[in-house]
């Protein structure tokens, strides 16, 4: 039996949805097109048509964000979170020289 050495390529997600999409990309449109849609139909009777269509253009375009935009060479998505985690976590400034 042949033994072939197949490369691992961990430097990227790998694109399964149509060769150009991630999971984690299409599982925020989604979530953005879902949202934006669910809000807007549950709202159908209370609310005017001009605000439940801002309301699912916001959601669509925070998903859509999510998805593709690369800070740092970074997801937005995961950006998002470690700011979130530091922001959270408990910091201790020295001015002066004095400890």
């Amino acid at each position: 039996m042949r033994i072939y050495p197949v490369p691992v390529q961990s430097e990227s997600e790998e694109r399964v949805i149509g060769g150009y999409l991630t999971l984690r990309q299409f599982a925020y449109i989604a979530l953005g097109v879902a949202l934006g849609g669910g809000i807007s139909f549950g709202a159908l009777f209370f609310i005017s048509i001009y605000i439940r269509l801002f309301i699912m253009v916001l959601f669509i375009i925070s998903g859509l964000l999510l998805a593709f935009v690369v800070v740092d060479d970074v997801g937005l998505d995961k950006y998002l979170w470690h700011w979130f985690l530091w922001q959270k976590s408990k910091k201790e400034y020295f001015w002066e020289g004095r400890f």
